[in-house]
């Protein structure tokens, strides 16, 4: 019978409109083992299938079974699908040369190969990556007649014993989807770093960025090429995504967190999580999640994002940030005055930014260019089959499917340099620097490089000549230590196109300068360190120039010490003794000292409390802040003041406590006290029975119905003395904590008036 495997390896591969080569490097193959299978001269080990099943993200049953029709997904449009008719070989009559069906020995042999299919580890190559191809690599396919799949009668296989043998094919490939089901689980199941819901790989998104003095290139294999003064990447692990503003670098990372390298408000990322794509401005960041919901720190109105739903990408320019719908519309958070043409925007699958500049690429690889201030656009309607785009100063470049650069600009060596480039993979910009990914995976560039963020295209480079003129030598190597740094330069040799220069750091740097100059950042440099420099001046052409002798030269490295900024918004808050100071944070500072008169504390916050219960009431005080590192690179900084004057707490001392001296009643039951008093005092508050009585006196009468006293009942009384002056005294503590004198109140009862009989037995008595 025919083997369809052939002809759905070609219908898959075009629909996701990869070469030949790029389906073998994904599947670990050469170009002319691959050429085999879609040929039909050879079937693929069932190692190899899984892979092609999993590239195409379909079942390995639909790849094995004649009768199956693939339903794979639009790469250019998630979740639709689009269904893959294959040719009707009875119909039409086609077969394959040398075309092989799955015999008994050939179905046993893959069944067993099943249980011991190692575990393949997706890369970038494996998630649709244009790959740049010799002409030589690429065999000519014959394009065959592609129709809808029809029922066909199918000829009885002969019989075996009298029993109908059935076709192989069919049933080898129900029982591999059976026992591969557990294998395929573990396959498609791409494990992030902390369990979360999210689970990325590499993809073409966020493959290169270019900072003020970096550039930074996740390779195939996930791991970072730098060029440049890089910032510390120890954190930028298992990371699938980067993105860069002028000096800070965000990644995302497989399990959705993100990590930055910088400082400031936009590196507020530490606790992000469910991210899917992240997008670096000059001074924010913004992070697009799983729900199609948007993060952001830093700028606040290029953060206004809060509200934005639906979203499929997002992008950050210098203050402005741009979201990119499911259905291809935009969003712009920012003020920019192309918002209301961008928001009109339909269509849109990649965009570019600038400050001066936004470009979009529309699902058809055209390209339409906006200015965000006042002046205009570059004119880039004749691009076409456009991938990305890059934005500098005084150009816009735009990078096709087939690895060449387009660009507009004014700068006529600038474009001629650009012209040369082929192959190249991703393309960034930024300032007056164009930097692109060449297809030996190098990072190259044109324009400002002054940093080093890129090298020289080695594939520009003739490296079989031999010419009998030799390029100069060079002369005057300078070094000067600076707080980036240090930089090196010599002067220039005549004819050459650029240095290969080595400097022998752990592990040893090698950079390629079209200047007469390069720079090695600071943390790559430890202070007192004496490191050895080799320059050599080289030619691309070495029909026309040998290159020129090695120079070397050694230099000891003194680290520029760097001032730390001094602290801002210094303020003092009395509260009694205590003297509250705090002040703004500085970068790169580790502490601070916290300095009044000849004390000096040291203080790890951006706050501190100092004890001012010796200091002088009335007197003035300056309070001084000094920003501190013990990092050798860093100098301390010059002190943020504040002046305050000191009041110092007045101590109130309580009233007398008025003790109850005598208390008596009358014949009436009238209830008179006295009590010790206060000169201080201006007044008494004397509480019996629930009622309270105010006097001025130390002396009070109660009626017994002011105070429903009952003649043999305990009372507790209370009396507390009121200052005159709050400032200077408290009232006093008597009974304050609920306590009192606890009295009885008793009325004597009259004595009865004699009788007259009484009266004259007095007198007889008398």
């Amino acid at each position: 019978m025919t083997n369809k495997l052939p002809e759905k390896l070609t219908a898959l591969r075009k629909q996701f409109h990869f070469a030949q080569a790029d389906v073998a490097e994904k599947v670990g193959v050469s170009v002319n083992e691959y050429m085999n299978w879609e040929n039909g001269n050879k079937i693929c080990d069932i190692t190899q299938l899984v892979r092609l099943a999993k590239l195409y993200k379909i079942p390995v049953v639909d790849l094995l079974d004649n009768t199956k029709v693939v339903t794979l997904p639009d790469p250019e449009i998630l979740y639709q699908s689009v269904e893959i008719p294959f040719m009707d070989s009875e119909k039409e009559d086609i077969s394959y040369t040398n075309a092989i069906a799955l015999d008994e020995a050939e179905a046993q042999r893959i069944i067993e190969q099943t249980q011991s299919v190692p575990k393949y580890e997706e890369t970038t190559e494996s998630m649709g990556e244009t790959r740049i191809l010799d002409a030589n690599e690429i065999q000519k396919t014959t394009a065959n007649k592609v129709v809808k799949p029809q029922p066909s009668k199918k000829a009885e296989p002969k019989k075996a014993n009298g029993i109908p043998k059935k076709p192989l094919f069919i049933g080898v490939g129900v029982v591999i989807a059976l026992l591969l089901l557990s294998v395929l689980i573990g396959l498609f199941r791409n494990g992030g770093d902390n369990g979360g819901s999210v689970r990325l790989n590499l993809t073409d998104t966020n493959r290169f960025a270019l900072g003020e003095q970096f550039s930074v290139y996740l390779d195939n294999n996930g791991s970072l090429v730098t060029s440049g003064n890089t910032p510390d990447l120890s954190a930028f692990q298992n990371v699938v995504q980067v993105s860069a503003g002028n000096s800070h670098l965000v990644g995302l990372k497989k399990d959705g967190s993100v990590v930055c390298a910088g400082s400031g408000v936009a590196c507020g990322v530490e606790d992000w999580k469910d991210v899917t794509m992240v997008a670096a401005g000059n001074n924010h960041t913004v992070g697009l999640k799983q729900d199609g919901t948007v993060m952001c720190t830093g700028g606040a109105v290029a953060c206004s994002v809060n509200s934005w739903e639906d979203i499929a990408a997002v992008y950050a320019g210098g203050d402005f940030t741009i979201g990119q719908t499911k259905d291809g519309s935009l969003k712009v958070a920012g003020n920019i005055n192309a918002a209301s043409k961008v928001q009109n925007v339909k269509n849109a699958k990649s965009i570019a930014m600038s400050d001066q500049e936004i470009v979009v690429i529309d699902k058809d690889g055209n390209v339409s260019s906006y200015s965000t201030g006042t002046g205009s656009s570059s004119n880039t309607s004749s691009w076409k089959n456009m991938r990305m785009a890059a934005i500098g100063n005084q150009f816009v470049a735009g990078l096709d499917q087939d690895g060449k650069v387009s660009i507009v600009t004014n700068k006529d060596d600038l474009a001629k340099e650009v012209a040369t480039w082929t192959g190249i993979r991703y393309i960034a910009a930024r300032g007056n620097t164009l930097v692109g990914v060449n297809a030996n995976y190098k990072i190259i560039g044109v324009g400002d490089n002054s940093y080093n963020q890129y090298g020289i295209d080695e594939t520009q480079v003739n490296p079989s000549a031999t010419a009998d003129v030799k390029l100069g030598a060079i002369n005057n190597v300078n070094f000067n230590s600076t707080t980036a740094g240090l930089t090196i330069t010599w002067d220039e040799v005549k004819d050459t196109d650029y240095y290969e220069v080595k400097i022998s750091t752990t592990p040893e740097m090698v950079m390629n300068s079209v200047r007469n100059s390069v720079s090695v950042g600071s943390e790559r440099l430890t202070d007192g360190t004496t490191y050895t420099v080799s320059i050599t001046p080289c030619s691309r052409d070495l029909t026309k120039y040998q290159n020129g002798d090695t120079k070397t030269a050694t230099h000891q490295y003194k680290a520029a010490q760097v001032k730390l900024n001094a602290p801002q918004n210094v303020s003092v808050t009395p509260d009694g003794t205590q003297i509250k100071v705090s002040w703004s944070g500085v970068e790169n500072a580790e502490f601070y000292h916290v300095t009044i008169e000849t004390m000096t504390q040291q203080a790890n916050e951006t706050n501190f409390t100092i004890d001012g219960s010796h200091m002088e009431d009335g007197k003035e005080y300056t309070v001084f802040v000094t920003a501190m590192s013990s990092n050798t690179r860093y100098s301390e900084s010059d002190a943020g003041t504040a002046k305050f004057t000191y009041k110092a707490p007045v101590l109130k001392t309580p009233l007398k406590k008025p003790d109850i001296l005598s208390n008596a009643t009358d014949a009436q039951g009238n209830w008179t006290f006295t009590f010790a008093t206060d000169e201080n005092a201006q007044s008494y508050n004397v509480f019996v029975n629930d009622k309270t009585f105010t006097i001025d006196k130390g002396e009070i009468t109660i009626a017994p119905g002011e105070a429903n006293l009952v003649s043999g009942t305990e009372y507790l009384v209370r009396i507390t003395a009121i200052p005159k002056d709050a400032e200077k005294n408290l009232e006093s503590n008597n009974g304050a904590d609920g306590t009192g004198e606890r009295l009885t109140y008793t009325v004597k009862e009259p004595e009865p008036t004699p009788t007259p009989e009484e009266k004259e037995e007095e007198k007889k008595d008398g």
